[in-house]
């Protein structure tokens, strides 16, 4: 089962245990249906019963069963929240989820470049981690300045300008 990152743990909230959630997509609605996370840092898993989640301002708080204190939630800061993918928030025509990224090829024309191996949230958009194929390691700004046709099918993404891979 395919599952995707979707929130990520900023802090806690209350007495009770509450966690303040970053929504990836902005789609606050979605997480009120899920009964269950995993939680991921690093290396680490952990999979967490949902016993309450509600939207407040513009975030989500929710509850996880056998979290109960404010000490207790501080433990999961910075965790990122994954669900199944076909439990995620639908996708319009030309939209994509992160995890998607992963594992595709950059090429520019028909030269490959080489293979996205993370999404690091960047100053001003995510950047996207490239393993390329000569030696070493890329950073490429996921904007429509840099960034040409993605084809999730193929595991492709076309870049507009050679430089910015060097």
């Amino acid at each position: 089962m395919d599952k995707i990152a979707t929130g990520r743990v900023r802090t806690t909230h209350g007495i009770h245990g509450y966690l303040k959630v970053q929504v990836f997509s902005g789609e606050n609605e979605n997480f009120l249906h899920h009964t269950y996370v995993m939680l991921r840092k690093g290396n680490s898993e952990k999979r967490y019963d949902i016993e309450d989640s509600k939207i407040q301002g513009g975030g989500v708080l929710m509850k996880l069963k056998g979290i109960d204190t404010p000490e207790a939630g501080k433990t999961l800061n910075g965790w990122e929240i994954w669900i199944p993918k076909e439990e995620s928030s639908p996708l319009e025509d030309g939209e994509f989820y992160q995890a998607d990224l992963y594992g595709c090829t950059i090429v520019y024309g028909s030269r490959t470049i080489g293979t996205v191996v993370s999404v690091i949230e960047g100053p001003q958009a995510e950047l996207l981690e490239v393993k390329k194929v000569t030696d070493g390691v890329c950073y490429i700004p996921f904007m429509k300045e840099y960034i040409g046709t993605v084809d999730i099918d193929e595991k492709t993404i076309e870049i507009l300008h050679e430089w910015i891979a060097e």
